[in-house]
């Protein structure tokens, strides 16, 4: 073998080597590439697998209007998966009946809070209701004066909760406005749940 030989063979081996090389840096290139977007959808989809779970765990609580037997009732039920605590629901009132053929004072209602409420319980709720800041007492016709069977104005309802993660949770309520007893029940219009940040 001559030196010219010797050189191409040596030129040729260093070629080769070259492309190995190079397609082996396009495939660890390649690889490398494939494993950070298979590391970043793995990451998406777990955290998406972690929000699904949360959202199907939460509990759902919504107030509810019963009447049985002309007997107007209120409570709250869990309709969600999660077990609700610290249930509360923010006091309001109205200052006015439009359509009323008589004027009244503020009327407010507060509630009993509830320390839990399970997966697909419901519990009575017991309203107190005040006229002019003074507690109404025995039966009045202010008695559960938003419940939709009776006419009256629009009233927002918030019912506040927590899961048992402690994550805060609101729902708000609407009872629509109606004054005319042939129109009766009131619709009752129900919100999202929102997640409240800390």
């Amino acid at each position: 073998m001559t030196a010219d030989h010797l050189a191409l063979i040596q030129a040729i081996v260093l070629i080769v080597q070259t492309l190995v090389l190079i397609g082996t840096g396009i495939l660890v290139w390649r690889y490398t590439n494939a494993t950070e977007n298979y590391t970043a959808e793995t990451g998406a989809l777990r955290a998406e697998t972690v929000r699904q779970t949360k959202l199907s765990l939460r509990p759902i609580v919504l107030p509810g209007f019963p009447e049985v037997e002309g007997v107007l009732g209120f409570r709250l039920e869990n309709c969600g998966t999660g077990c609700a605590i610290n249930v509360v629901i923010t006091p309001f009132g109205t200052d006015r009946y439009e359509g009323a053929k008589f004027k009244f004072g503020h009327i407010e209602s507060r509630f009993e809070p509830q320390k839990y409420l399970a997966s697909g319980a419901s519990a009575p709720i017991y309203v107190l209701t005040l006229g002019d800041g003074q507690l109404l007492r025995g039966p009045t016709m202010f008695d559960l004066w938003f419940h939709p069977c009776r006419p009256g104005p629009e009233t927002s309802i918030e019912i506040l909760f927590d899961d048992i993660e402690g994550r805060r949770y609101r729902v708000w309520s609407t009872i629509t406005a109606e004054f005319d007893w042939d129109k009766l029940p009131r619709d009752v219009r129900v919100g999202t749940v929102e997640e409240l940040k800390a």
